[in-house]
C-alpha cells in the first residue's frame, strides 16, 4: 500500500486545534474512519500542537494526522503555513475549519503587521487563510468542498449578552483604534465575530459568482455557543 493511501483520502485543516473546540473537532475528523480523512492540525504553539497530535493518536502510529505551525497574528506566518501545507503533498484538501480565536487582552496589543490582534488573528488572519487556500482545494464536483468558520452569537445585540455591542466604524478604526475605553476594548471580540458573519456571506457569494468555484464550495457560520474550556 502507497504511503498516500496510508495518509488517509481527503484532508480537513482546523485552525487552534491544540486545545478547546478545535482539538475536540481535531480528534472526532481523526476518528472517522470511513471518511479517512487526513487532519492538519494548525497550531501557533509547536510544544502544544505536538502534545495534541500525541494525545488524539493516544499511543497508536498513523500517516493521517500532521501538524504545521500557524500564527494567526503573523501574516508571514499564514503565507508559510500555505507553502509547508501545499509542499506537504497531502491527499486532496477538502475542508478547512476556520476556528482559532482569542479575545481581546486588557491593553491594545498589535500583531505582527500593526492590526489590532482581536481582528487581527480572529478575522484578517482567517481571510488571508481562506484566500490563499482556495486554489488549493480539490475540484470534484461528486463531492463538494467545505468551509466552516467559527462564530458566535455575542454579535447580536437582541440576546441581550453581558457584554458590549459589536461596533463596527471602519476597517481602519478597527485595525487601528484611536483610543482606549473598557467599551470599546469589550466590543472587539463581538466585532471579531460580526465580521466571521459578514465573511462566511461574502464568500459565499463570491464563490457563487465565480466560474472557476461555483457550485464547489459549501460555506458555513457556526455558533457553538458558551464553551468555557475553550482557552
Amino acid at each position: 500500500m502507497s504511503s498516500t493511501l496510508n495518509r488517509g483520502k481527503r484532508t480537513v485543516i482546523v485552525t487552534g486545534a491544540n486545545c478547546g473546540l478545535g482539538f475536540e473537532c481535531a480528534k472526532q475528523l481523526f476518528a472517522d474512519e470511513k471518511l479517512e480523512w487526513h487532519v492538519v492540525l494548525a497550531c501557533r504553539d509547536e510544544s502544544r500542537g505536538k502534545e495534541a497530535l500525541e494525545t488524539i493518536l493516544n499511543g497508536s502510529v498513523s500517516d493521517r494526522i500532521s501538524l504545521i505551525l500557524l500564527d494567526l497574528s503573523d501574516l508571514e506566518s499564514v503565507r508559510k503555513f500555505v507553502k509547508e501545507f501545499e509542499s506537504a503533498k497531502l491527499p486532496p484538501l477538502k475542508a478547512l475549519v476556520a476556528n482559532a480565536g482569542i479575545v481581546a487582552p486588557p491593553k491594545l496589543t498589535l500583531t505582527k503587521q500593526g492590526y489590532e490582534i482581536t481582528v487581527g488573528v480572529n478575522h484578517i488572519g482567517h481571510f488571508l487563510l481562506t484566500n490563499l487556500l482556495l486554489p488549493l482545494f480539490e475540484r470534484d464536483q461528486k463531492e463538494i468542498n467545505s468551509i466552516a468558520v467559527v462564530s458566535s452569537e455575542v454579535h447580536d445585540p437582541k440576546l441581550k449578552i453581558p457584554m458590549p455591542k459589536a461596533k463596527y466604524d471602519s476597517i481602519e478604526k478597527l485595525i487601528s483604534p484611536p483610543y482606549e475605553t473598557p467599551e470599546e476594548i469589550g466590543s472587539r471580540y463581538p466585532t471579531s465575530k460580526l465580521l466571521n458573519i459578514l465573511f462566511t456571506y461574502e464568500l459565499w457569494k463570491r464563490l457563487q459568482n465565480s466560474s472557476e468555484f461555483k457550485n464547489q464550495f459549501r460555506v458555513t457560520c457556526f455558533n457553538p455557543g458558551f464553551i468555557p474550556e475553550t482557552r
